[in-house]
């Protein structure tokens, strides 16, 4: 979760929308978050995550930032989820929610049944 930071959730120039699914919970690591139920938006820059109650509540981290992803599949009462593996956080980024973790990934825990496949 360190290598978040606040966003408006505007694009930036020359930045294209690719994809987005409602319904996501962040998860830091194995650790749970107060991220509880938003839209991951994958940009051609950045992801982001936009909390569904709170306007303000916008994270983006830049896609130079992830190393790869693995898919878990749902299974009995657990969700589906996308693991975001992660380079170190950079020094000087600006500010986030956590100013440091333990984990070198997130997961993105999928709470609605339907699920659009991203292809990068």
């Amino acid at each position: 979760m360190d290598r978040f930071v606040w966003t408006n959730g505007l694009l930036e120039p020359h930045e294209d929308l690719k994809a987005q699914q409602h319904g996501i919970k962040i998860y830091d690591g194995e650790d749970k978050t107060p991220f509880e139920y938003g839209t991951l938006i994958l940009t051609s820059h950045r992801l982001i995550w936009r909390d569904h109650k709170r306007s303000d509540c916008v994270l983006a981290i830049p896609l130079s930032q992830i190393v790869y992803l693995e898919e878990t599949e749902s299974g009995l009462g657990k969700s589906a989820k996308i693991v975001v593996h992660l380079n170190p956080a950079p020094p000087n980024r600006p500010p986030g929610p956590v100013a440091s973790s333990q984990n070198s990934y997130i997961r993105c825990g999928i709470l609605c049944h339907h699920i659009v496949l991203w292809v990068w």
